[in-house]
């Protein structure tokens, strides 16, 4: 909830930055959040730009009360996350412990978590 929170704190930050003002974050739900934006005097691009934030935002939420629900205890990997192991596994397969530490510490997961994706990617790669 702290995140919701937080993310709601972002975006209404996003939202003073760009137009001087801000909105409860009790109207913060789509459909007021979309005509707020798309009424106000942004650009096309900024508009987009607002838009496409709100909607990985979103994501982020989506993603976390997803977690939260997992039947199994597993904990699961955020697509960013995902996608920064991506990044290394492209530059490095197999990692030391001090890097699996730091890949950790930037994803937001544990040490053993980063070791059991590479795993999983390198025998998925063959």
């Amino acid at each position: 909830m702290d995140d919701i929170c937080s993310i709601a704190e972002n975006i209404n930050k996003t939202l003073f930055n760009i137009l001087g003002t801000e909105i409860d974050e009790i109207n913060l739900n789509t459909n007021n959040l979309y005509n707020f934006i798309m009424e106000s005097n942004l650009t096309k691009v900024e508009q987009h730009t607002l838009h496409k934030n709100i909607s990985s935002n979103r994501l982020e939420i989506y993603h976390d009360i997803k977690r939260e629900k997992n039947p199994k205890g597993k904990s699961s990997i955020s697509p960013q996350a995902r996608a920064f192991l991506e990044q290394v596994f492209r530059r490095k397969q197999s990692l030391n412990s001090k890097e699996k530490e730091e890949v950790a510490k930037k994803c937001g997961i544990t040490p053993l978590q980063v070791r059991v994706w590479f795993i999983n990617k390198r025998m998925r790669s063959k």
